[in-house]
């Protein structure tokens, strides 16, 4: 009973020491990001994958705390660039994140109104008016334009060219998958609704800029060879989903600081941490083909055998996007 115990009690360090590196590898992820699409950030390599900057807004917002640079990287970003950013996504991802996020999203909303000086902004936040105010922008701007011929920057390209819409997100991740994507997939993906997902790609195969495959489901994809020379990339650009990532470890990070957690028994803390995952089958149906074909949440699978997992994919995310 008593090594039973100290099992448990020793399970849960190994959580805490796990969360911890997940952050720091979290936010390092963060500051790639944002230099790769204009920040003004401190990071080794170059970040080649696609960027997906509401979910890297959103998690900025969770980790400035922690960072606080990473504050005025994203007010200086903004100011710079919030044509770029789309209002209606970041309404849908809001969703998906622990609630104790959702008042530092409304208060991004009220400060991203003021630098944009557009009221299309005010949907996002609670909208209190008297609340509204721009952000101190530091005194050396933190950002730039992004340099659109990048990779990392393909989806502000194209919105950039087709206007910040669900037809240039689609053709995106169109472009940065290998192979056919279902409807739902894209839904998933993208985090908008099966219906717009199927009318834009639909729209998108009409004009020619995607195929649809025959068969059901309907699936699409794009003919990349034909995109090679019009995007002028030196190789073809990768789409992960890290917004599921970052839903992911944000609700896990939350969670394991919040002080009713910490009050929990080893046992209630393990049964607690099993449920966690299970409110992100979509991160690990993502990444389960890349992490050694492990069967995540099954009865045979093991919290901490999936925070270990965790932390070692990202690691080995981060040097093969970096290099380093």
């Amino acid at each position: 009973m008593t090594s039973s115990i100290e099992s448990l009690r020793m399970s849960r360090a190994r959580a805490a020491a796990a969360a911890t590196e997940l952050e720091t590898l979290t936010t390092r992820v963060a500051w790639s990001q944002w230099r790769a699409i204009g920040g003004s950030a401190a990071a080794r390599g170059a970040w080649t994958p696609i960027v997906d900057p509401e979910a890297l807004v959103l998690v900025s917002l969770f980790l400035r705390d922690r960072e606080p640079r990473l504050r005025e990287v994203l007010a200086s970003w903004v100011s710079e660039n919030a044509p770029l950013l789309s209002v209606q996504r970041l309404k849908n991802l809001r969703s998906r994140y622990p609630s104790a996020l959702h008042q530092r999203i409304a208060e991004f909303s009220q400060e991203a109104r003021a630098l944009s000086r557009h009221p299309r902004w005010q949907s996002l936040g609670d909208g209190d008016d008297d609340a509204e105010r721009a952000p101190q922008l530091p005194a050396i701007p933190r950002a730039t334009a992004p340099a659109l011929h990048h990779a990392a920057a393909l989806l502000l390209r194209l919105r950039t060219a087709m206007g910040v819409g669900l037809k240039a997100d689609v053709l995106t991740l169109a472009l940065g998958t290998d192979g056919v994507l279902t409807v739902r997939e894209i839904a998933d993906a993208l985090a908008y609704t099966l219906v717009g997902s199927r009318a834009a790609a639909t729209d998108l195969a009409s004009a020619g800029f995607l195929v649809e495959s025959r068969g059901k489901p309907s699936a699409f994809a794009v003919n990349y060879s034909e995109w090679a020379s019009l995007l002028r990339l030196p190789e073809r650009p990768r789409w992960f989903g890290w917004h599921h990532w970052f839903t992911l470890i944000v609700d896990l990070l939350t969670w394991i600081h919040d002080p009713p957690t910490r009050a929990l028994s080893d046992y209630a803390f393990d049964v607690k941490l099993r449920q966690l995952f299970e409110r992100h089958p979509l991160f690990f149906r993502s990444v389960a083909h890349q992490i050694g074909g492990q069967a995540f949440l099954t009865e045979r699978g093991d919290s901490l055998d999936v925070l270990a997992a965790l932390v070692a994919w990202v690691q080995e995310q981060h040097v093969q996007t970096l290099g380093a």
